[in-house]
């Protein structure tokens, strides 16, 4: 048998100010919808998983590897990343899909 849990936003408004006050600032984010998504290791679909833009990972970043590709899958731009502490990529409309592994997370820069 399986079990679907389903989370619902009255669960977590009385749950995290109880067990978990820190993460109250993220919570009310949630709920006003002003959460930030981050792309770790995968690929995505431009458009239908990650819009166009400009991303940046940070932090310590070794052995990374990420590629833009054309909608047919052909590689447009690459990089292979021994160490650094900052990257930055642009991902245009035309592009049909991001991929990346080992890069940390990668935010929409502001």
């Amino acid at each position: 048998m399986e079990i679907e849990w389903k989370a619902e936003k009255p669960i977590f408004e009385a749950g995290v100010p109880l067990f978990c006050p820190q993460h109250l600032p993220l919570l009310q984010d949630a709920i006003n919808g002003n959460v930030k998504r981050g792309y770790s290791g995968g690929s995505f679909f431009v458009s239908d998983e990650i819009k166009p833009g400009t991303y940046r990972a940070t932090g310590i970043i070794k052995d990374c590897y990420w590629e833009r590709t054309a909608r047919d899958g052909s590689i447009i731009d690459n990089q292979f990343v021994t160490a650094a502490k900052e990257l930055t990529v642009t991902i245009l409309p035309s592009d049909g899909a991001f991929t990346t592994r080992s890069c940390g997370t990668w935010r929409v820069v502001s």
